[in-house]
């Protein structure tokens, strides 16, 4: 007798429908359910619907189908807590018919196989002696496995260990009657079968919300056994196509009455680990914080302690942005959306820094609305941080030959940005530079970190002249070529910042549009180019955002909160 063993589809039909089939090709010969068959998705109908229809089948209740059975009888006007959302949606969503099969589905079935008892139950206390005692509780996968660092091995290894090494184990299930023990809860798929052969443990899985390690499947389990009673275990993973579901939650009716509860179980569909016994120990902490002793949190605790965790548990400690034509607007305002984007990553113990091609003058009026303590200015040339402030500038011997060039070409204007302020050949009302005749004896004076050209008939590129080699040129706004020491580059001063605040490039996220941004692009843990980026730039970009008039820095970021990069 071949039987397929599901636990835990929570309402994840389109898993079910991809479980059934496979198993319909194993040949199986009846089915048995492990409990949790709604909560968590939002099809519990369809669910049910296709459990219903199976005609060899054994199925017990699990504890959700017992929270939906406490509101029986309750007050629908009362019903404003923002912890049971998600109780309150399935409720409402599943007719009193389907409501009244969960609750009369037993809580444990022994059944008998060729001389085999099949103990089935959801959660392994209802069975008898100690098998709640082993080594795979509900409380180890909860505290020990409820980690984003966890994975597929450790969970491995530390099952093997047991089976391998476990004394204690051995003793508790010498206790046991001989049999098959079936059940889930803990949405982990392993299987153990004792040194004796007495006792076989069988967890399938979670088929609907798997939190095993390995996104993209899901798990359920063939249980055989032949004629003489020999037990045979099947360990089953079944392709799914997790990242068209998870996204669809975020369409359905679930996730507008249950917005939170929607959202961490799309963090645990996408990434195949525990996160919503992190989030609720987070939400004893935050409640306290508060001083909010109500329980069930009412919306209002639920919401902004998800918000505030949703943030921290974010890989990104590092919010970089270019200014101009990303983070600013076509009219150079910063929107008060994107400044209170920026300011909850901060909240959450993220730091923002500006990496931009203007001077320290030119962005004082961003860095103090922002908070920002940390900047690289002129494309990394001078970079400021609470530690010290770093230059790169160009040689005199090399500001010199540039400057000889650029001036045998009539009608070139040219700026020099140097130690003390900016300084060019004609007035440039836009910039208010100094105007002077002898560009030569600033580069002789003072340090030169930056000097620019262009020319009102030619195209920047025309003006790259034949460059020392410690000097570098590249194109900005489409109409001016700049020059810069080798060292001088946006990503040098990004590196320097975060070597400063100690945090490596891969915990950054970089926001750009030009040239200049694609090796902080490239460079950084997420490189994000804004829709009005140079299609180049946006070629080489991890993801793309709306433009700077439409708030894409604010949008990427809400979006990232959101949950689509938690994998």
């Amino acid at each position: 007798m071949k039987y397929a063993v599901l636990a835990d589809i929570h309402g994840n039909y389109p898993a079910l429908a991809n479980v059934l089939r496979d198993a319909e090709e194993q040949n199986v010969d009846g089915y048995i359910f492990a409990g949790d068959y709604c909560l968590s998705g939002p099809y519990p109908n369809e669910c049910l619907a296709a459990i219903r229809a199976i005609p060899n089948v054994y199925i017990v209740r699990g504890n959700e189908e017992s929270y939906l059975e406490n509101l029986n009888g309750t007050d629908p006007a009362n019903w404003t807590d923002g912890q049971m959302q998600i109780s309150y949606y399935a409720y409402r969503t599943i007719p009193k018919e389907n409501r009244e099969y969960l609750e009369a589905l037993p809580r444990m079935i022994n059944l008998e196989t060729n001389g085999v008892v099949i103990h089935i139950a959801h959660d392994r206390s209802a069975f008898p002696g100690k098998l709640d005692g082993t080594l795979w509780s509900s409380s180890m996968f909860g505290e020990r496995y409820g980690s984003s660092e966890v994975t597929k091995e450790m969970i491995r290894r530390d099952i093997q260990a047991a089976n391998d090494a476990d004394e204690v184990l051995q003793e508790r299930l010498a206790e046991l009657p001989h049999g098959v023990y079936i059940f889930g809860h803990t949405h982990i798929q392993w299987s153990y079968c004792s040194k004796d052969g007495r006792i076989t443990l069988i967890n399938p899985g979670s088929c609907g919300l798997p939190l095993d390690c390995l996104a993209g499947t899901v798990p359920y389990t063939v249980l055989e056994v032949d004629e003489n009673g020999e037990v045979s275990v099947d360990e089953r993973r079944v392709a799914f196509d997790v990242r068209s579901y998870a996204d669809s939650l975020l369409e359905t009716s679930q996730y507008e009455q249950a917005p939170v509860w929607t959202q961490v179980i799309r963090k645990e569909l996408l990434s195949a680990k525990e996160h919503l016994q992190p989030f609720l120990k987070h939400m004893e902490t935050y409640a306290q914080q508060i001083g909010d002793e109500r329980r069930p949190y009412a919306v209002d605790t639920w919401e902004k302690g998800y918000n505030r965790w949703n943030r921290t548990i974010q890989p990104y400690r590092a919010i970089i942005v270019d200014l101009d034509r990303t983070l600013l607007r076509t009219d150079k305002s910063i929107s008060e959306e994107t400044k209170q984007a920026l300011r909850d990553w901060q909240e959450a113990g993220a730091q923002v820094f500006i990496a931009s091609a203007r001077p320290e003058r030119a962005i004082t009026e961003y860095r103090d609305s922002l908070g920002v303590t940390s900047y690289t200015t002129l494309n990394g040339a001078r970079t400021i941080t609470p530690l010290g402030t770093m230059s790169n500038v160009i040689t005199v011997k090399s500001a010199e030959a540039l400057l000889k060039e650029l001036e045998a070409i009539p009608g070139t204007v040219i700026s020099i940005e140097a130690e003390f302020g900016l300084y060019s050949n004609i007035d440039i009302p836009i910039w208010q530079p100094i105007v002077t005749e002898n560009l030569s004896e600033i580069v002789r004076r003072e340090a030169v970190y930056k000097i620019l050209a262009s020319h009102p008939e030619l195209p920047p590129e025309s003006l790259a002249v034949s460059m020392p080699d410690d000097v570098y040129c590249t194109v900005a706004d489409r109409k001016l070529i700049q020059f810069m020491g080798r060292t001088a580059t946006k990503w040098n001063g990004i590196r320097q910042m975060l070597q400063n605040a100690g945090i490596p490039a891969e915990q950054a996220i970089y926001f750009g549009d030009d040239n200049d941004d694609i090796e902080p692009i490239e460079r950084c843990g997420f490189g994000v180019a804004v829709a009005n980026a140079l299609p180049h730039v946006i070629e080489k970009a991890d993801a793309v955002t709306l433009s700077n008039d439409e708030d894409g820095v604010a949008a990427f970021l809400r979006r990232l909160e959101n949950g689509p990069f938690c994998e």
